[in-house]
């Protein structure tokens, strides 16, 4: 008796977006498989498994799992495609929609759509797939305009579209907030960078957050938002009054006024901007006149030198020997500070942060939790769960950078405190020295300068 070999399929399971999404309108990669297996039960049809194409848009020809899926119908190893809904083969146009068929028709397989029930090697199963491949595009358009549309009424309402930046932190209904950790740094950058410059601003930037990479380019970029001016916008809708803003606009004016050029020159002093004159007005590099020899000194001058006091009044000294002051303070600090062992920190918040994301994960995935408390609770209880994972990552930030001053300082220590290195001075002010106060007069620095350290360093060292 001769047997005949079943026809073997490959399942194709694609989801566009995880990301906690549930509900009627949401085919599981789960569900899909169990309609795969149904329909291949009553056809007789083996089915070879294969993972899901996650977080992979129907509008792209090229997805991994798919990409192998098609090799192996080239290759013979299987007889077609078969997915649980049309929409999950492609959302794409319907001309490059039939060009992958049409190739998996010539190459011998088969696509199969359980839902649809359709099969393209047939005239009526062709014009069928036409059909359905111009629906699901059209569908895809609709929920592109969809979202378009929801995206412009949040902003009517105030609502901010994005991740909420430096200075602000998300409220209810989407509406930023003032963050009271990070508002009073973003209005100082504001300040530093009118007076004395992006450079100086992105050294207080990198002062409080290490972490992050901080240069004038950076800086002017994230001032350059208006979003500080209270503005919420998506595209062309705008609300100039969406929340409450954090800078005056004047003050948003002068830190935006430096122009593009000569940034890489103020890099040249490291103590611009975090050098203040007993007036309050910041210290800023100036190059001063040639001399006999063809140097040209370097010099701190106070910026509030024009606003109408007496030159004489404010800070004026040269370059170098500041320097070698601040820098013979730190390596001090340095051979003296000890900072307490943060790693048993680092290491449960590491592991709270764990529990807390499954926490979340499980919870948006619960359909039934869904069904039981309904939609508002529902929703209120992820974002609770989600306000908390942020709040677990900011705690393990802050932790993980005072790890990394610790490691710095001891680097530091270890190679003995080259005073010869030019990178030590702007290294620190990056992480551990946060001002220097320069008094008027012509005393020696010991008797005008004060360096002021990290709040980690003043607990070391109280």
């Amino acid at each position: 008796m001769s047997t005949t070999t079943p026809p073997r399929y490959d399942e194709y399971r694609r989801v566009s977006r995880v990301n906690g999404r549930n509900g009627d309108n949401f085919l599981s990669p789960e569900l899909q498989r169990t309609k795969i297996a149904q329909w291949a039960a009553l056809r007789g049809v083996e089915i070879a498994e294969h993972e899901s194409d996650l977080d992979q848009s129907g509008g792209k020809l090229s997805r991994p799992v798919f990409n192998a899926i098609l090799e192996r119908i080239r290759r013979g190893e299987s007889d077609g495609i078969v997915v649980a809904k049309l929409d999950r083969f492609s959302r794409a146009g319907v001309a490059d929609a039939l060009v992958l068929i049409e190739s998996i028709i010539k190459a011998g397989g088969k696509v199969a759509s359980v839902e649809e029930g359709i099969d393209p090697t047939t005239p009526t199963g062709e014009f069928t797939m036409t059909l359905f491949l111009a629906l699901a595009r059209m569908q895809r358009r609709q929920l592109a305009d969809g979202w378009e549309q929801s995206r412009t009424r949040a902003v009517d309402r105030g609502a901010f579209i994005g991740k909420a930046p430096l200075g602000y932190r998300r409220g209810a209904g989407g509406v930023l907030e003032r963050d009271p950790e990070t508002a009073d740094l973003m209005r100082a950058a504001y300040r530093i960078a009118a007076s004395a410059g992006l450079t100086a601003a992105a050294q207080v930037l990198a002062s409080a957050l290490p972490d992050q990479r901080w240069d004038a380019f950076t800086v002017r970029r994230l001032l350059s938002s208006r979003v500080y001016l209270g503005e919420s916008s998506h595209g062309a809708a705008v609300n100039s009054s969406a929340h409450k803003s954090l800078v005056p606009l004047n003050l948003w004016l002068k830190a935006n006024s430096e122009p593009a050029q000569g940034r890489a020159r103020s890099l040249e002093y490291p103590l611009s901007g975090i050098a203040r004159c007993e007036c309050g007005g910041a210290l800023v590099g100036q190059r001063g006149h040639q001399r006999a020899d063809g140097s040209v000194p370097r010099r701190y001058r106070c910026s509030a030198v024009n606003s109408g006091a007496k030159a004489a009044d404010h800070v004026s000294l040269m370059a170098e020997p500041l320097e070698t002051f601040v820098t013979d303070a730190l390596l001090d600090w340095l051979l003296e500070v000890e900072l307490p062992d943060n790693s048993d920190e680092v290491a449960e918040l590491e592991r709270q942060l764990e529990v807390a994301e499954t926490a979340r994960l499980a919870f948006v995935r619960d359909l039934e939790l869904e069904r039981s408390l309904g939609p508002e609770a529902f929703r209120a209880g992820a974002l609770a769960r989600s306000a908390e994972v942020e709040r677990l990552q900011a705690e393990l930030a802050r932790a993980t950078r005072a790890t990394a001053t610790e490691d710095w300082i001891d680097a530091v220590v270890e190679a003995g405190g080259n005073r010869d290195n030019p990178e030590l001075l702007r290294r620190a002010i990056g992480r551990l020295i946060t001002r220097v106060d320069v008094a008027h007069g012509r005393v020696d620095l010991d008797r005008r300068v004060n360096v002021a350290f990290t709040d980690a360093g003043s607990r070391a060292r109280a």
